[in-house]
């Protein structure tokens, strides 16, 4: 289906793919005009997606194997994992309050009639 989707869309760079598809849903989600070129929102997006892909990896922090370790400071060596959470979720936060922020201002300054 997606070979389908690049020989109607034209062409078979993924990046252009991706701005489509991302464009796509944040422009029906938020109705928010994507630009073309360097879009902050797709670029968030594409953050976003890239954190929750390196934090799923099993394994990829040592709480993963030793649990209690997120009781402890962030300053204990080993606890760099906290501050790398700590980082996800700033962007999962700007993620999702970005664009939704954005639909509110476009929908407040919308005049009646």
């Amino acid at each position: 289906m997606l070979v389908t989707f690049w020989r109607l869309a034209g062409t078979t760079d993924l990046s252009t793919l991706n701005r489509m598809f991302g464009g796509l849903s944040l422009t029906m989600a938020y109705g928010i005009p994507i630009r073309e070129h360097d879009d902050p929102y797709l670029a968030l997006a594409k953050e976003a997606i890239h954190t929750i892909a390196a934090a799923v990896v099993p394994g990829a922090f040592l709480v993963d194997f030793i649990p209690f370790l997120k009781y402890i400071p962030e300053w204990v060596p080993g606890a760099g994992f906290q501050t790398t959470a700590k980082k996800y979720l700033e962007i999962q936060k700007r993620f999702r309050n970005e664009p939704f922020d954005a639909a509110v201002k476009n929908i407040v300054g919308v005049s009646p009639g």
